[in-house]
């Protein structure tokens, strides 16, 4: 039995570290980043910081070997689902009931419904037959935010955001060149917050 009460999965990005503080204080939060043999990984030192920055925190860093194909499935559908029902398998063998999955973020009702839909179905699978387990609580408390909306929430907490994964290639300081980097330059531009890793002030209103 885990003494932790929730499992975070986590990828180091700014969702990931807004979605920690944002757990109650009587929180004990598992970390959980699983990742499959053709991604690339952050770099440990800066998810060593990254935690030491946000609460005394366990850690589980999971490979998740290949990835299993079925041709009836998205890429989206087949990466995060699997990535998800094994993090909700050990959440349950660590006696967790609740997991927090903050990589869905936007408002596209497709999107947003697809995602709600793959974590009820998850939930449901893997509590099947297990003695003692009533329910698998799986929340995706972002899929109804935007990029900037998430900056602002961030800022408004405390979030460490220099210590957040925002580029594609986990470079440090992020390139500013990949869809990663662009996505959230845009979204602090558009919550009018100063990119963390610019000494360049970001200007209100600007898009």
């Amino acid at each position: 039995m885990s003494d932790a009460s929730v499992l975070l999965l986590d990828d180091g990005g700014l969702p990931t570290l807004t979605a920690a503080l944002l757990q109650p204080a009587t929180a004990s939060v598992r970390f959980w980043s699983g990742r499959f043999d053709h991604e690339a990984a952050p770099d440990a030192t800066r998810t060593s910081l990254r935690h030491e920055a946000l609460l005394p925190v366990a850690y589980d860093q999971v490979n998740l070997g290949p990835i299993q194909r079925h041709a009836s499935q998205s890429d989206w559908v087949r990466v995060e689902g699997q990535r998800l029902f094994r993090a909700a398998g050990d959440a349950l063998a660590a006696g967790i009931d609740r997991v927090v999955w903050p990589f869905v973020v936007g408002t596209d009702l497709n999107d947003a419904t697809l995602a709600l839909e793959l974590a009820a179905a998850i939930a449901d699978t893997v509590t099947v037959g297990i003695a003692g387990v009533d329910a698998l609580v799986i929340d995706a408390p972002f899929v109804d935010r935007t990029w900037w909306e998430i900056v602002d929430l961030a800022s408004d907490i405390g979030v460490p955001m220099h210590l957040a994964e925002v580029c594609d290639r986990f470079a440090s300081p992020p390139c500013e060149a990949c869809s990663g980097c662009r996505r959230w330059q845009k979204a602090f531009e558009q919550a009018a917050i100063d990119w963390p890793w610019s000494a360049v002030p970001v200007t209100a209103g600007t898009a």
